[in-house]
This record gives C-alpha cells, sequence and structure tokens, in this order.
C-alpha cells in the first residue's frame, strides 16, 4: 500500500496522533523491529537460517499471503469499489490470468516475470513507509509543505535507487534472475551520489518539520525514515563500502517482506475497522475480517501450484514462481490503484464506471458473503480446503526443506513427485549418503519434470564426468545446451568430453564457442590449440598458442595457470613456428624460455629450448651457434639428470657433428654416450644409437678402446668442438 497526503484524508477522522497504540504503531507500523528481524534473516547456510527458513515461511500463511488478500477484499468487496477500479478488478486481472497460462506453456517468460516482481516489490515497500511518514506528520498536524514533501519523496526514491543498481550490477548465478548487467564503476559512482542525495533530502525536510512541530511529533516519521535506511541504505553502503553481496531474492522475499506485510496488516485492519464503524450495521469483527484474509490469502498462493503440478505433471517450483510473481505484481498495481485513484480527475481519466459487467464481480461477492445455507456450506466447505491445502503445502516445505534428510525428502516427493527442486536437494542427500546410482536417478528426474533446472542439469554433468562416465556425459550435454543457456565453462567442458571421445572435429566446434563467449577462458585456447596441433593445422594452432600467452600478460585473475605448463605452452609455440618455417619467432621463443627458465631453476625445459634452438641453428648453416646452443643444453642435462633427455641430446650433437665432419674419436665419443644412457631409459631411440656408435667405432678402429677407458675426456673434448 502506497499512501499520499491526499490518501490518509479519510481515516484522519479525529486529531489523535496514533494508530492503534505507540508500541504496536512505533514497532510494526514504523518498522521499529528492522535491526533485529534483518540481524535474523541472514544465516544463510547454518542449521539457524533453515530454521528461520521454516519460521518464515510459516508465517506467510498469518502476514505475508494475507496483506495480498486485503487489496483483493478492498478492491472486489462492494459493487462500488468492483465498477470503480474495472480496468484493474477486471480487465488487468484477465490480462495476468493469461499472461500465467503463457508463462506455464514458454518457461522462457519466467525469468523475466520473476525479475520485474523482485525488482519492483522494493519501491512498493518503499512507497508504503513514504506514505505512512507522510500519515504521521498529516496526524501529528504538522503542516508539511510541498517541498519538504518532494524532499521525503526524493530520499525515498533515491533509496530504491541505490538498491535497484546493486540488484542489476551484481553477477547473478540465479537462472531466473535477468540482470541489466549495469557497469560496476559508474553504478558504485551513482550509488555514492544517490546516498548524498538520500541524507541531504532527508536532513533538510526533518529539520524544517522538526523545527516546526517539535522532535515527539515526528517520533513515527523519523522511525519510518530509519527503516527506509535500514532497508535500503544500510545494505548497499556495505556492498559498496565493504563489499558484503546481497542475496537479491532471500532479500526482497524473505525478511523483508515479512515486516511490510505486517506494517501492511497494521494499517488496512485500521482503515477497515473505521469503515465499519461509519457502515449502517457500525460493527467491527476483527475476528472474521483477519480469518477471510488468511483463508484468502491461501487460496491465492497455494492451490494454483499444487493443482497445476499434479493436473499437468508441471514443475511446482516454477509454477509457484509463475503464480508468486503475478500475484506480485497485480497486488503492487490494484494496491496503487485503490490508495491513490481518489482524485475525481485521475479516475475520470483511468475509470470506466458505465459498463454492463460493473455488477458481475461485486453480486458474486456479495452472495458468497451472504446469510443463506448455500453460501454458508460453500464457505465452510472452501475454507476446510484451503487449510488442508495450507497443511499440505506447509508438510512438504518442512520435510523438502533440508538437503541431507534422505528419509524426509523422500515424504516430501511423495506427497507431489513433481518438484524439481525437491528431487535436485534428494540428489544431494544421496550424495551425501555415497549412493551414486540414487543421486543420478534423481537429477535425471528432476531434468524430467523440468529440463531448464540449471542446477539439475549441471550436478548431473558433474557427476557423470566425476566418475568417467564420458559417454553418457557427452549425450548428457547433448541434450542439456538444448534447455539452458550454455556459458564459455559449459562449451569448454562439452568440447572436453568431445576430445576424450577422439572426437576432435566436434571438440573443436564446442571450444570455438566457449571462446566466443569469453575469449578469456586460458584453457579453452590451449585445447584448441593442442587439437589443432595433433592434427597439424599448425596455423590455427600459433594463434591460440599466442592468445593464451597474451592473456597472461594482461592478467586473467580467474585462472593461474603455473610456470610449467605457461613453459610448455611456450615450447609447444616455438615448435610450431618452425613447423610453419617461421624460424626466426621460434627462436625468440626459445630464447624467452631459457632466459624464464634459468631464473625459476627449470632446467629441463632450458635444455629443451637450447637443443631445439641449436636444431634451428644447424638447419641455418649457422654451425657456431649450433654448437654452442648444443653444448649448453648438454651442461643443463648434467645437472637435471634424466636420462633420456641427456641421450637425445649426446645423440642430436653427435648426429651435428658427423654432418660437419668432426673426428671420429668425437662422433664415436657422443654415440657411445647417447647408447648408454638412451639404452638404461629402454627408448626406442637406442637402435640408431647403437648403428651409428657402431659405424664411428669400426671407422675410429683400434683408438675406440682408449676412448671407452676414458671417455670423460673425450667427451669434454667434445663439448669444447669449436668451428
Amino acid at each position: 500500500m502506497a499512501l499520499s497526503v491526499k490518501e490518509v484524508s479519510p481515516i484522519n477522522t479525529q486529531s489523535q496522533k496514533w494508530i492503534y497504540r505507540p508500541a504496536l504503531d512505533l514497532i510494526v507500523g514504523c518498522g521499529a523491529w528492522s535491526l533485529p528481524l534483518l540481524l535474523l534473516a541472514f544465516p544463510l547456510t547454518s542449521e539457524g537460517g533453515l530454521q528461520m527458513s521454516l519460521a518464515f515461511y510459516a508465517l506467510t500463511i498469518f502476514f505475508n499471503n494475507p496483506h495480498y488478500f486485503a487489496t483483493i477484499y478492498r478492491a472486489y468487496r462492494t459493487r462500488e469499489d468492483f465498477s470503480k477500479y474495472k480496468i484493474f478488478t477486471l480487465h488487468l486481472t484477465a490480462l495476468l490470468a493469461l499472461t500465467a497460462v503463457a508463462a506455464h506453456w514458454s518457461a522462457s517468460l519466467v525469468p523475466w516475470l520473476y525479475t520485474v516482481y523482485l525488482t519492483w516489490s522494493p519501491w512498493h515497500y518503499a512507497g508504503q513507509n513514504f506514505g505512512l511518514a507522510m500519515m504521521f506528520a498529516r496526524r501529528a498536524e504538522a503542516g508539511t509543505k510541498r517541498g519538504e514533501r518532494n524532499a521525503l519523496y526524493t530520499a525515498s526514491l533515491a533509496s530504491y535507487l541505490m538498491l535497484f543498481i546493486t540488484f542489476h550490477s551484481n553477477q547473478t548465478t540465479d537462472p531466473f534472475l535477468v540482470s541489466l548487467g549495469l557497469p560496476a564503476s559508474p553504478a558504485r559512482a551513482a550509488q555514492w551520489f544517490l546516498l548524498a542525495v538520500f541524507l541531504i533530502t532527508s536532513v533538510y525536510a526533518f529539520s524544517r518539520l522538526i523545527s516546526r512541530a517539535g522532535i515527539r511529533a515526528m517520533i513515527a516519521p523519523l522511525t519510518l525514515f530509519s527503516t527506509q535506511f535500514l532497508w535500503f541504505v544500510l545494505p548497499t553502503v556495505l556492498q559498496i563500502g565493504y563489499g558484503a553481496r546481497i542475496p537479491q531474492a532471500r532479500y526482497s522475499t524473505g525478511v523483508l517482506a515479512f515486516m511490510h506485510s505486517a506494517q501492511y496488516l497494521w494499517i488496512t485492519s485500521y482503515y477497515a475497522k473505521r469503515e465499519a464503524l461509519v457502515s449502517p450495521q457500525g460493527r467491527w469483527r476483527p475476528l472474521a475480517y483477519f480469518s477471510v484474509l488468511i483463508v484468502g490469502g491461501i487460496a491465492l498462493f497455494v492451490p494454483g501450484p499444487w493443482i497445476v503440478s499434479l493436473a499437468f505433471k508441471y514443475d511446482f517450483a516454477t509454477s509457484f514462481l509463475v503464480f508468486a510473481s503475478l500475484i506480485n505484481i497485480h497486488h503492487f498495481i490494484l494496491d496503487g490503484a485503490i490508495w491513490k485513484l481518489r482524485d475525481s480527475r485521475i479516475a475520470s481519466l483511468l475509470i470506466d464506471t458505465k459498463s454492463a459487467t460493473r455488477d458481475a464481480g461485486a453480486t458474486l461477492w456479495r452472495w458468497l458473503a451472504g446469510s443463506t445455507v448455500k453460501a454458508r456450506a460453500l464457505r465452510l466447505t472452501a475454507a476446510v480446503l484451503l487449510i488442508a491445502f495450507a497443511g499440505l503445502d506447509q508438510s512438504k516445505f518442512y520435510l523438502g526443506a533440508s538437503d541431507r534428510d534422505v528419509s524426509n525428502l523422500t515424504r516430501a516427493s511423495s506427497l507431489n513427485p513433481y518438484d524439481s527442486q525437491l528431487h535436485t536437494r534428494l540428489a544431494r542427500a544421496w550424495s551425501m549418503e555415497g549412493n551414486l546410482e540414487a543421486r543420478l536417478t534423481e537429477l535425471r528426474r528432476a531434468i524430467e519434470i523440468n529440463p531448464r533446472n540449471v542446477a539439475a542439469q549441471t550436478s548431473l554433468a558433474q557427476s557423470l564426468i566425476e566418475n568417467k562416465r564420458w559417454e553418457e556425459a557427452y549425450r548428457h550435454y547433448e541434450q542439456m545446451i538444448r534447455f539452458i543457456t550454455a556459458d564459455s565453462s559449459m562449451y569448454f567442458n562439452f568440447g572436453v568430453l568431445a576430445s576424450q571421445l577422439e572426437r576432435d572435429t566436434e571438440a573443436i566446434d564446442h571450444w570455438k564457442k566457449s571462446v566466443a563467449l569469453d575469449n578469456k577462458n586460458m584453457m579453452a585456447h590451449v585445447m584448441l590449440a593442442e587439437t589443432y596441433d595433433r592434427n597439424r593445422v599448425y596455423v590455427s594452432a600459433i594463434e591460440h598458442y599466442e592468445q593464451f600467452l597474451l592473456l597472461l600478460t594482461v592478467g586473467v585473475e580467474s585462472e593461474t595457470p603455473d610456470l610449467e605448463s605457461v613453459l610448455g605452452v611456450a615450447l609447444k609455440l616455438a615448435e610450431n613456428y618452425t613447423l610453419t618455417s617461421q624460424r626466426d619467432r621460434a627462436i625468440q621463443y626459445y630464447e624467452k624460455i631459457i632466459s624464464l627458465s634459468e631464473k625459476s631453476g627449470e632446467n629441463r625445459y632450458a635444455s629443451l629450448a637450447w637443443s631445439r634452438q641449436a636444431s634451428l641453428y644447424a638447419e641455418m648453416n649457422q654451425n657456431e651457434r649450433a654448437a654452442r646452443c648444443y653444448q649448453r643444453a648438454l651442461a643443463l642435462d648434467a645437472r637435471i639428470g634424466d636420462a633420456k633427455i641427456e641421450g637425445a641430446d649426446w645423440f642430436n650433437y653427435g648426429d651435428f657433428l658427423k654432418r660437419n665432419r668432426a673426428a671420429d674419436r668425437v662422433l664415436f665419443a657422443c654415440f657411445l654416450k647417447a647408447e648408454e644412457l638412451l639404452k638404461s631409459t629402454g627408448s626406442t631411440e637406442s637402435p640408431r644409437a647403437t648403428r651409428e656408435r657402431e659405424n664411428a667405432e669400426k671407422s675410429l678402429g683400434i683408438e675406440a678402446s682408449k676412448v671407452r677407458s676414458d671417455l670423460k675426456t673425450a667427451l669434454d673434448e667434445a663439448l669444447a668442438y669449436k668451428f
């Protein structure tokens, strides 16, 4: 309910300052209980948080749901009201009913409806606080002037916009929320500006009101604006100043909604009481009034999702979101109409009071509220059924609230087997029990009910991958991306699965989509490069190896590969440059690898780079450089202690010396050393080394035995060989 200065005049029939009594008015009506309740609202993962969630869900029957029906009761109760607000009570209601059908038919509408509801609800709450502040100021006869009213309205708007920016600049993983994606830096600057606006306009307005009416008269409006500060401003300050995150859905629909609902019932019950006392009957029956609101609130929220779910095997969780979003949107619009459209000029523009259908709703309402036997029987039957529905709904929520108790979750599932979120929680419970097959069964059931259940889809994919069920995981990804919006990481995993099944063409396609969505996905670039490399598409491999190394230089925070991985990529990049005859680029990268490796003590990579650089120089007939590179590689090999690498380098050095007609003594020493090392590792290159050693030994003749007896001297001679 959003009251304004004009709007409160019908209930301001006496000069008393308070509505009921000061304590109740301040605590509930003005929100003085906000701080303790907000502090209780944030144990999100503890057992205390679970108990709080159960408590607030139970309270919805007595506060949240009735407050919606209070608006329905107000708009539909009399023929005059029904006709006066027909555009809202009839036409808008019909439109939203059609929207509900469309949303159940096309699930893509649900996130938009839910986002509108969550974005609008804080403004609805802020409007109510502002209206009540103005009401109390008027009751205190403060003589509020237009400038002061406008200042307080501006403060309310500024506080709401602070929260709006927070909601729509935060990154969300909730598939039912659509964020505007406001850029962080401008959003933060705007929030600081709005904070200043809130403080300046509030201080301006209240300083003038207090100077004129006194501090005691302004206790209620001041309390309401402190509530406004706690609800909207403080959470934003904590976020932009200290990095605290606001859980959007929980914040708008949890304790804040409860306090708003209690506040709404507090003021509407007073209004209903005043109306009843001036009616011809002159009777106020609070028990009957609240009973109607409670049962009506149950009728609004509970049966719809249950009936749709059980009758059409539709996902209960999604149906509940559709009903909740549209009932709230209807409430926001209708509430604004019945509490604001009292000015005759506005009513004449927006309300058609001459339609032939004006009596339909009110006539039905009068008959239902009548004293006939049939009407009473119908009311009693409906109330019993609705209370039973509420008990069923509460039982299901209680049993299904935890994700650890398999027994309770199974009971909840038996009450309504078409709840995908319930099956997802049951899957987590089975996971804690160590029952993989039961977990997979529940996840598949959740997906069968609602293929757009992101949590179930991704959990099933993760479980299959973790258990190396590659073929099942691949088939699952094929169907998953048809129903949920795939992000970069999803396409990356899809590519890994395709690669695991040796489907390189498909893997490349998925990884391309991954980098198209997020060009900073370093591992996707590496996987693309390695796959292109393996398939001898060297130019494409170079492109993605280069992109990976470029991302390192700009500092991608999400991924920090270790030095060995970086050196490995650089080595492969240099090899690809070699294979595409870009020798200068290859040498540049080998030199970078050598520099970085020697600084960090990664001698193995330095040795490989020296050796491969030597081969390049040899191909370019720069024999002096080639020899120095081989010699540096061999010197490092002796320190590394890797027989296979050292054996290969001695063989390659010997082959290089042979092509350059070095002495047989030196060649024999190189090939003999290579043979010894390669044989000790069982290398497939050992026979080649043996053949070359035999040829050198045959050419050397009797002197070969001298080299064998003093191999170290001959090897030193080889290492000192100069052109």
